[in-house]
């Protein structure tokens, strides 16, 4: 478990503020649901705020993972963001980030960021693109280019 405390310079103290508790299964390894929770500092008890639930590969790399926002006024638990990854080996390919449509009980596509790397692994591309409804496809909304410095750098001295 994490125990987040947050210092009151008014009182000069600190104070209880989050709690993370993990879920692992059975193997150990990677946490499997991370369940956060909010100190209420007037009935003195830790409050149900969210979850994180989390689906990982062989190599142990985070495939899924889903946020949950716990609602009080209706007493359940409310999906709100879905993350997919997929991997090539240890290096990161794509993610795909859903949004939970709460009326047609569906996830939506939102962002979606793709990525290339050179053959060292280092990055040199990362593009980002919005869905788009009108045409049900993804649009790029921006393009990063990534060198190393030493090429920069060797660039500006020609």
């Amino acid at each position: 478990n994490v125990l987040i405390k947050s210092y009151d310079p008014a009182t000069d103290q600190w104070k209880k503020s989050s709690r993370y508790s993990f879920t692992y299964d059975e193997s150990g390894g990677k946490p499997k649901k991370t369940l956060i929770e909010k100190w209420n500092p007037f009935s003195k008890e830790w409050k149900k705020s969210g979850k994180y639930l989390l689906q990982h590969n062989a190599r142990g790399k985070t495939t899924k993972e889903v946020h949950v926002t716990w609602n009080n006024g209706l007493n359940k638990w409310i999906n709100g963001l879905q993350f997919k990854r997929k991997y090539s080996k240890n290096l990161l390919m794509a993610e795909i980030q859903r949004r939970w449509n709460r009326s047609r009980k569906t996830w939506n596509n939102a962002i979606k960021d793709e990525f290339k790397y050179d053959d060292e692994g280092e990055l040199t591309k990362h593009i980002e693109k919005r869905w788009s409804k009108d045409s049900a496809k993804w649009q790029i909304k921006d393009q990063f280019l990534y060198s190393k410095i030493k090429d920069i750098d060797s660039e500006k001295n020609e």
